[in-house]
């Protein structure tokens, strides 16, 4: 049986294997910029998302079956009222069955708890079969972001 769990992100380590298994998956598939996916580490991340939630809260929902994690939630909503979906990601052999809907359900409640006024997430060029996932929990395309990519070497 699926145990959900909801805390304030005080040890984001716990996730750090999932968190990896997305990070290597997005760096596959990509169509651009591909070189964030591979040089990016998960302190370097959590840092970013850390600084996001700066004056507001941080949620981490994850998923488990007997002990074995299935997948994570992590939202942020920081002084600026804006909440975010900064990382998401179901084990492929745990997805379709409802999970990755149950852990997302909590993290928009819990956003639209504090007082949210808007919800956003970005999706990875190359990984659009998410869209319709979510979709279904609401979202919809805003607009296009497009970025010159400046190597620093």
């Amino acid at each position: 049986m699926v145990e959900y769990r909801c805390d304030d992100g005080g040890d984001l380590s716990v996730i750090a294997d999932m968190w990896e298994e997305l990070r290597s998956m997005l760096a596959e598939v990509t169509t651009s910029f591909q070189h964030h996916y591979e040089d990016v580490t998960f302190e370097s991340r959590m840092e970013v998302v850390r600084r996001r939630s700066d004056g507001g809260s941080l949620r981490l929902v994850t998923a488990m079956d007997q002990g074995v994690q299935l997948g994570y939630c992590l939202s942020t909503i920081g002084r600026d009222r804006i909440g975010w979906v900064d990382s998401f990601y179901v084990r492929p052999q745990h997805r379709g069955n409802g999970i990755g809907r149950e852990m997302m359900l909590r993290s928009i409640d819990w956003l639209h708890g504090k007082g949210a006024k808007a919800i956003r997430l970005t999706v990875t060029p190359g990984n659009e079969d998410v869209m319709g996932f979510y979709r279904a929990q609401g979202f919809e395309l805003r607009k296009y972001l497009l970025e010159l990519d400046v190597k620093n070497e």
